[in-house]
């Protein structure tokens, strides 16, 4: 495999390319943006990673959730994740409940595990879904059935929030 496909499936893989090593980001990402420009959903959400955490470029929100938005309209998980995440915290777009809660659940229901998480935490709070805290709960729980020991932090705020506090606090704060 080049090197190139290599860092794309680094990247894909582990949601970041922080993780990842040998990464010569401009001409990796400028393959990157011809396969984003192309259509393919997995180079789009790199684009969108790109943009969101400023790799080879200022950080851009309003870009980010672009990139994130074409990925998610055709499926890509992590991107309708990471979309639902920018209008839950306004980022790049006008914060908007219902949305972030909307592409979470297209998330949630193709088995995100993360993404069961964030529902949970609107579900519990009734923010852009009516809401249902024992949904929350069961969210939560199969959540925490394919999170990663380093996401146990993570699961830990998702059950203080479903179960006494407000996501508002966290939402502003980035910790989503």
């Amino acid at each position: 495999m080049p090197r190139t496909g290599a860092i794309v499936v680094c990247g894909m893989l582990l949601g970041s390319l922080n993780t990842c090593t040998g990464f010569r980001r401009k001409s990796q990402q400028a393959t990157v943006l011809s396969r984003a420009e192309g259509g393919e959903a997995g180079a789009q959400y790199m684009m969108g990673e790109f943009a969101r955490e400023g790799h080879g470029q200022r950080q851009d929100f309003a870009t980010a959730a672009a990139w994130f938005q074409r990925a998610a309209e055709q499926g890509h998980t992590e991107a309708q994740d990471a979309l639902g995440g920018m209008y839950l915290q306004g980022r790049g777009v006008e914060q908007d409940y219902v949305q972030a809660a909307s592409w979470f659940q297209r998330a949630a229901d193709s088995g995100h595990a993360r993404a069961k998480g964030h529902l949970a935490v609107l579900l519990s709070q009734g923010l852009g879904i009516q809401k249902d805290l024992t949904e929350a709960q069961r969210l939560r729980a199969e959540s925490e059935k394919f999170a990663d020991p380093p996401k146990k932090t993570w699961l830990e705020h998702v059950d203080a929030v479903v179960q006494k506090g407000s996501p508002k606090k966290s939402i502003h704060n980035g910790d989503f």
